[in-house]
């Protein structure tokens, strides 16, 4: 049936392919989306599931945590003090438990009970006085922290009633209250209210992705606890519920008890941390209608996607169809036009790949293929073109490079020819071969024989051999021979020649250069000349025989010589046309001579006179050609000239200039030895004057060392006469023990020809005494160098050689003790090293020693009678040490002692007890009896030391470990002790980096007033925050920065920063002006001129109000000056700042002076507090300093209150002020601000 309908229809092929894809398509939409719904379905199931899960999580970790946090809050509260002990005032229980209440609202009810169950405090008050022991919480907690769970409120229902009016739930939190002995002394509950609870779970459900979704918390008994209202208090039996016990979180698709199907997300509650949780399940929920939702409308859209497709299908097929047929057409037509030879047809282009497009593609190709092989056909007949024209262009190049050789070998004078190998055939010449060989001489180039002709007859025959042995190949040319030329003339010709090879390497042809020399021959013969005929000749009649010579053999008609001298030119020989003319001085201005010794040289051929014609002289002689020459020393300096003049033009430039520059140097030479013979016999002169009138003794040796003369000068140097010394030699008044030195001087001096260094030496005087002489020693040579006499110049230095000792003795030895100093020390130290090197059994120890107390006397008594103590101090050293020992003032009051070839380190002990014992007998100085005692380090020493200073250097810090343990006394180097001292260093290294990177931070201690136990100030206390180390111990840097001086910037900063934080603390809080700040003073900054302007400069910048600020002072303070001290006080007292006397009691307590200095508190020693009760002793010292401030008027602070025992015991002695960590320690400035707001509230 179908198909006789579908004949009948007879549809296109088009029509047929589309409804065939169309119900294809419609049938593989209906299965795709059928199957596609049902992965959408899981994928959804699965990703809201867990969506719902992760939800159930952050519900169930939210509340654990929150809970946590109340249960770990009440442990804390029952382990403070204020409940554990029994004395704890109601008030402070119950305001800790207010203030707690204030951090977490949620918080319905805290309360703390008696072991019996009886609130005795609680937040509001409420339930106080209530017995709470039948509640289950109350119960629980007795013996271990407590949790409860939801529950209604019972006796608070009444007493807190729900603003919402339902009916209040709470969750029990408690835990029991025990003291260190482990009784039980009550337990702290507290009742959080449900609504916290239901608020963190409205929180969590506001974010996107969880809106509209339900959340459920269930009971360990199925009953829920918080949801929908129309749920809540219902039991739910879900097996998400039993579930979430066995795998505690998870999701779920199940019917609920309304019979409406939900996804949900369940998890179990598992506590947190040390809190083990409640049991509770948390479910989320969301309608499975609602989930699903997008998978329905994934199989709908399919399904009418398909309908669309399949439709579009047909409409596709038919066009296709026509698409396909209709190219068919074109393409065969245009075959038959190709096939007709019509290349100029265009194919239609196809962009896909069937089998039109490839029929057409090939087509296209065919056509390209044929243009193309037109195109390189037209190429490669351009490049050939192009090639012709390029070498066009060659051969043109070589043409015109040929020329261009042609012009430079025809430029050359030289002759050069090209000949051949075998027959001597001449192939070329240049235009140099007519110069020496005119066409008219020379007929035939080519013949040998006739070249051999023009030879000089004396040459011709070993020319001839040479030339005809390099036409054979054997020998090549390289020699000077003389020919005749066409007038008969000889002429010199140096000739060479060389081989030139072919392509392969056999030479064929040779080159021959011809050169004339003959100019070059007789310029060397006139030179010759010239020389033998001066080279014998000096002085004046050298410059004679010069210019005679010059002018024959250069054919010149006058040659001159002159010499610069102040009032111009001089000459020194005028040689003029056959005879000498006489010398003449002459201005050089405006004539040849100006020019020559400006630029060296002046060389004119012909007409000098009218480029001069203002000079007469050269009129007068009819001077035609010039040439001159400047005369220039080995400096450069111009002497004179030296100058030649013709009557006629002159043809020989180079000859003439290079032979006159030659002599010019010769003469220069001459007038330089001239002016050095001069100056040599105006210094011999000048020598014979100085000796005959200086006071050295100035003589002549032979070169044995005798005497030949002696200048007048020897009577007062020797006392003897200058005419008893000749012949004598210098050993013989020499000090016997200085003659071998001095014999071996005058060796070294006729060597060398000279003496670099006097001599010094001891020489005997008539008067019966040696004195010292300083000789110096030269050496008189002759014209050819060879020494011939000594010339000796000696000078009394006798009273100069005895300050030089006074100075090498002051330059290793103290001026005021006389004891060798620091240099002298550090040789004899690095000699003891040597010798302990050599020898491993050699021991010796190194005493550092530094008086104590020497600065205090120093300054009370003066310095006059500080350096008397010094003096007496050396002496008793040098007294106490051995002969072989050393003692050594090293710089200050510090000395050092050598102990050398000892037994060992015991007899360095002994040492060290023995000058200690010396030093303590008492000093009388100016009616002031001293004691001074020392501080030792004892250093032993041995090879392993480098250098003398490093046994000084650990001396050094065994001798402050010594100060350090409590003065006179001493201590023994060990090696933990340079750690310790390194470590330092760098201590101080990091705290002046420290200063500069602002590494310091203040904290700040409270100060009570113990009788009202209301805030009374702060002490300021600088603590250090290192970057690497953290907070470091003022015990540790404090000491290393009062060693390096860093105190007094520390200290500066301290005090700044601190009364700049407590003026701010005063501006923000009007009642923290009656507040007091204190800051710590060293004794270092005490001292420093710029205290009282520092302390007024913080004062008026800072807006501390007047009054504010307190200043702690040690009372060792007062052992050095307390006039000096007590002064500083007084200015610093009438700035309105107090003076507190830190640590009082534990130093230099005195009462003679207390009442007169101007302090305001005396601060007792936390030693004593925290001691208060430990022995008779301490209690009495510290009731003491109270009654004794009473007394004065002055305010006693307490260090160190740590008990409330200690607390009641300074309130009954009348301690007024106190601090210590009863109060509260350092704290940092954010501390500060809640205690100085707390106490204005308490104002």
């Amino acid at each position: 049936m179908t198909r006789l309908l579908w004949s009948r229809l007879n549809p296109s092929l088009a029509v047929r392919v589309g409804v065939t894809l169309g119900g294809i398509t419609l049938l593989l939409a209906v299965v795709l989306g059928e199957r596609a719904g049902r992965q959408a379905r899981h994928q959804i199931k699965q990703d809201i599931g867990e969506e719902l899960t992760q939800v159930a999580f952050q519900v169930s970790r939210e509340l654990d945590i929150n809970i946590f946090e109340r249960y770990r809050e009440i442990q804390i509260i029952a382990e403070l003090d204020r409940f554990q002990n029994p004395q704890a005032t109601l008030s402070k229980q119950q305001a800790l438990l207010e203030q707690l209440q204030s951090t977490f609202p949620h918080y319905s009810w805290i309360g703390f009970t008696t072991p019996q169950g009886t609130v005795v405090a609680s937040t509001q008050g409420l339930l106080q006085g209530a017995n709470v022991a039948q509640r289950p919480w109350f119960q629980a907690a007795l013996s271990e922290p407590f949790v409860g769970d939801v529950h209604e409120a019972a006796l608070l229902a009444e007493l807190l009633p729900n603003p919402q009016g339902t009916h209040l739930r709470f969750v029990d939190v408690a835990a029991p209250v025990v003291n260190d002995q482990g009784d039980v002394q009550g337990v702290i509950g507290a009742h959080l209210n449900w609504q916290w609870a239901e608020e963190v779970i409205d929180v969590l459900m506001k974010t996107p992705q969880v809106e509209g979704k339900e959340v459920f918390i269930v009971n360990r008994d199925g009953m829920v606890l918080s949801g929908p209202r129309a749920w809540q208090g219902k039991s739910l039996d879900l097996d998400s519920n039993r579930l979430a016990y066995l795998r505690k979180q998870g999701y779920a698709v199940e019917t609920w008890p309304n019979d409406e199907t939900y996804l949900v997300g369940f998890a179990y509650s598992r506590g947190y941390q040390s809190y083990e949780g409640l049991g509770w399940t948390i479910l989320v929920r969301e309608s499975t209608a609602t989930a699903f939702a997008p998978a329905h409308d994934l199989y709908q859209r399919i399904l009418l996607g398909g309908v669309v497709i399949g439709g579009g299908f047909v409409f596709l097929s038919w066009a296709a169809t026509a698409l396909i047929t209709r190219p068919l057409l074109q393409v065969a037509a245009i075959a038959d036009q190709i096939r007709a030879g019509n290349r100029d047809i265009t194919l239609p282009h196809f962009r896909s790949n069937h089998e039109m497009a490839r029929l057409s593609r090939a087509l296209t190709q065919l056509i390209t293929e044929l243009l193309e092989r037109e195109r390189d056909l037209s190429n490669a007949n351009a490049k050939l073109q192009s090639q012709l024209a390029a070498n066009r262009r060659l051969s043109y190049s070589y043409r015109r490079s040929e020329k261009q050789l042609q012009q430079i070998v025809d430029g050359i004078e030289d002759a050069l020819l090209l000949r051949e190998i075998g027959s001597g055939k001449l192939i070329y010449a240049n235009a140099g071969l007519t110069k020496l060989h005119p066409p008219s001489v020379l007929r035939d180039p080519d013949c040998l024989e006739e070249w051999v002709q023009h030879i000089h007859p004396e040459d011709r025959d070993w020319v001839s051999e040479k030339l005809h042995a390099e036409v054979q190949r054997q020998a090549f040319f390289n020699d000077e021979y003389r020919i005749l030329d066409a007038d008969g003339n000889v002429r010199w010709i140096w000739d060479r020649s060389f081989p030139i090879c072919d392509e392969t390497g056999q030479v064929y042809r040779y080159v021959v250069i011809k050169r004339d020399v003959t100019e070059l021959k007789r310029s060397a013969e006139v030179l010759q000349t010239l020389m033998q005929g001066t080279a014998a000749v000096t002085g004046n009649a050298f410059f004679e025989k010069l210019v005679q010579q010059l002018a024959e053999a250069l054919r010149f008609d006058h040659v001159c010589i002159t010499e610069q001298v102040d009032t111009g030119l001089q000459t020194l020989a005028h040689y003029c046309r056959g005879q000498m003319c006489p010398s003449v001085t002459y201005n050089p201005d405006r004539t040849p001579c100006a020019i020559t010794l400006a630029q060296g040289s002046y060389y004119c051929a012909t007409q000098v006179q009218q480029q001069f014609s203002d000079n007469s002289h050269l009129q007068q002689i009819d001077a035609d050609g010039y040439v001159a020459v400047a005369l220039v020393n080995a400096t450069g300096e111009s002497l004179g000239t030296l100058a030649g003049v013709s009557q006629s033009p002159l043809d020989n430039r180079s000859q003439s200039l290079t032979i006159l520059r030659i002599f010019a140097h010769r003469a220069a030479a001459e007038i330089e030895r001239q002016r050095s013979n001069t100056a040599l016999e105006a210094s011999e002169a000048r020598f014979r004057l100085l000796a005959e009138n200086i006071k050295d003794l100035v003589c002549l040796h032979d070169l044995d060392g005798k005497i030949l003369y002696a200048s007048p000068s020897c009577q007062s140097v020797l006392g003897s006469d200058p005419k008893g010394l000749i012949g004598q030699s210098p050993l013989d008044y020499c000090h016997p023990e200085d003659q071998a030195l001095m014999w071996l001087e005058m060796l070294q001096a006729i060597e060398a020809g000279y003496l670099q260094n006097p001599i010094v030496y001891r020489a005997w005087h008539q008067d019966g005494h040696y004195i010292w002489l300083e000789t110096l020693i030269k050496v008189v040579a002759s014209s050819t160098g060879e020494p011939t006499h000594l010339q000796t110049s000696s000078r009394d230095i006798t009273d100069k050689f005895r300050a030089y000792q006074q100075l090498e003795h002051d330059a290793t030895h103290d001026r005021l003790t006389g004891l060798p100093n620091r240099t002298l020390l550090l040789e004899r130290l690095d000699l003891a090293l040597e010798r302990a090197r050599a020898n491993a059994g050699a021991q010796f120890a190194v005493l550092c020693i530094d008086l104590d107390q020497f600065k205090v006397i120093n300054d009370s008594l003066g310095h006059l009678l500080g350096d008397h103590l010094l003096q007496r101090t050396a002496s008793t050293l040098e007294s106490a040490i051995r002969g072989v020992d050393l003692v050594a003032r090293w710089g200050g009051d510090e000395f050092i002692v050598l102990l050398e070839d000892i037994s060992g380190l015991h007899a360095a002990i002994g040492m060290a007890e023995d000058i200690l014992e010396a030093l303590s007998i008492p000093i009388c100085l100016d009616d002031h009896e001293v004691v001074v005692e020392a501080s030792i380090g004892i250093v032993l020493g041995h090879a392993d030391y480098g250098q003398g200073l490093d046994l000084l250097r650990d001396a050094d810090i065994a001798m402050y470990s010594a100060k350090r343990s409590g003065k006179a006394c001493y201590a023994i180097f060990q090696q933990e002790m340079y750690a310790q001292a390194l470590r330092r260093h760098e201590l101080g290294n990091a705290l002046r980096q420290a200063l500069e990177r602002q590494e310091f931070v203040l904290r700040y201690q409270p100060i009570i007033a113990l009788d009202t136990g209301k805030l009374a100030g702060f002490e300021a206390l600088v603590r250090w925050q290192h970057p690497e180390r953290g907070m470091i111990s003022p015990a540790e840097f404090i000491p290393v920065a009062e060693e390096t001086g860093l105190i007094v910037p520390l200290g500066t900063w301290v005090l700044r920063a601190a009364c700049e934080q407590m003026g701010r603390w005063q501006t923000q809080f009007p009642a923290a002006k009656a507040l007091k700040i204190s800051v710590n003073l060293s004794v270092k900054q005490l001292k420093d001129a710029a205290l009282i302007p520092q302390v007024k400069h913080v004062l008026q910048t800072t807006g501390l109000a007047q009054g504010s600020l307190a200043l702690e002072i040690t009372e060792s303070m007062f052992m050095e000056d307390i006039e000096a001290i007590n002064q500083r006080l007084q200015e610093l007292h009438d700035l309105a700042v107090q003076i507190s006397i830190d640590d009082f009691g534990t130093g230099f307590s005195s009462l003679s002076y207390l009442h007169l200095l101007a302090v305001n508190n005396l601060k007792i020693d936390r030693s004593f507090v925290s001691n208060l009760f430990e022995s008779e002793r301490n209690f009495n010292v510290t009731a003491t300093i109270i009654e004794l401030a009473n007394q004065l008027g002055l305010d006693a602070i307490a260090e160190g209150i740590e008990t409330e025992a200690q607390l009641q015991q300074l309130q009954v002695l009348g301690c007024r002020l106190g601090q210590g960590y009863l109060f509260d320690g350092p704290v940092p400035s954010e501390t500060v601000e809640s205690l100085i707001a707390q106490a204005s509230l308490a104002a």
